[in-house]
């Protein structure tokens, strides 16, 4: 008990937090394309960039803050000297190391592949790492582009097994048009694939684990296809068919729309015009991620200008926004 109060004392006294900007992390993919430069309007030097990660703390591929008196540090540095000033309390007395969720684009200039993310309960046993529910906003689409998510029609474990074996997996799933604005939320335990042409913000749990599935028969630059998890995927797909996948966005107040509301994550569009304030979820921190325009975002005495194609990191302990400009917003808070 007395290291605990020590603990916080030593919290209480470092210096008061600021919205935070991160160095994305880059992937290059066999998928991905060029929009991700054009979108953020800056010249990067690695090709077929398929995700940016905006804001991330999986070890290893931690962002960086890049700016500020904080500038160099990784979030996770933050996380260990900030705690419950940074994520919130209720999220740091769980003893939570890494910054809870992943926020990253996607420019799927080809096919994703067909793939799943495993439960709580798997990712714990097989991992030791939470459990990937993430959710999908379409900010661009080409007219034929289309998303997979989810099963058409009722499939067994043995007939998925059958049926990846036989390379016909792709007959029993749900394939979406894609459009400008959509909103996919997609559990842990669907089968999900994003077709080529889109480009997507995402918003996922901090993990990194991935059971591919079906990858189009592709091959690398070297020759060889990648790995397929067929039998690791079977064990956490959920192979049940649902009446709708696409998330209908639930207007609460003018400017600010919810567009998931789940157990992990909640996250929300506003939309700007000349100035909004709010008050963050309490407790909680709040990512921002800017798809269209440019705003200020107001915070205490700090102006942080935020522009399209990038993020920020509001502390737990900044509750009263204001936001001026005129911009669309997406923020994710758990």
């Amino acid at each position: 008990m007395k290291e605990a109060t020590e603990n916080k004392s030593i919290t209480q006294e470092l210096p008061a937090l600021t919205p935070l900007t991160f160095i994305p992390v880059y992937k290059s993919v066999i998928w991905g394309g060029t929009r991700i430069g054009e979108y953020k309007q800056e010249r990067l030097s690695q090709n077929s960039i398929g995700e940016s990660w905006e804001i991330s703390g999986i070890p290893g591929h931690e962002t960086i803050v890049a700016a500020g008196p904080h500038k160099g540090k990784t979030i996770g540095e933050l996380m260990a000297q900030y705690g419950p000033r940074l994520i919130g309390q209720r999220l740091s007395s769980r003893s939570i190391k890494e910054f809870p969720i992943l926020i990253k684009f996607i420019d799927a200039r080809d096919d994703l592949s067909l793939q799943v993310h495993p439960g709580e309960e798997i990712a714990r046993s097989r991992h030791n790492c939470p459990g990937k529910s993430e959710m999908w906003y379409i900010i661009d689409s080409a007219p034929d582009s289309t998303i997979i998510s989810g099963f058409s029609k009722p499939i067994t474990r043995e007939k998925y097994r059958e049926q990846v074996k036989e390379g016909e997996i792709l007959q029993s799933v749900a394939r979406h048009p894609s459009r400008p604005g959509d909103v996919f939320f997609i559990p842990a335990g669907r089968v999900h694939g994003a077709g080529g042409g889109n480009f997507i913000l995402e918003v996922q749990q901090s993990s990194d684990i991935t059971y591919r599935i079906y990858d189009y028969d592709r091959c690398d630059k070297s020759g060889n296809r990648r790995e397929l998890h067929t039998e690791q995927a079977a064990e956490a797909i959920d192979y049940r068919v649902y009446d709708n996948y696409k998330i209908d966005p639930i207007a609460i107040k003018p400017g600010v729309d919810v567009l998931v509301q789940c157990p992990v994550f909640e996250v929300r569009l506003l939309t700007i015009d000349d100035s909004l304030d709010f008050t963050t979820p309490d407790d909680s921190f709040l990512t921002m991620t800017c798809i269209a325009g440019k705003a200020d975002i107001i915070a205490g005495n700090t102006v942080t200008t935020l522009s399209c194609g990038h993020s920020l990191l509001i502390p737990a302990e900044l509750r009263d926004i204001t936001i001026k400009g005129n911009a669309r917003i997406i923020t994710a808070s758990c």
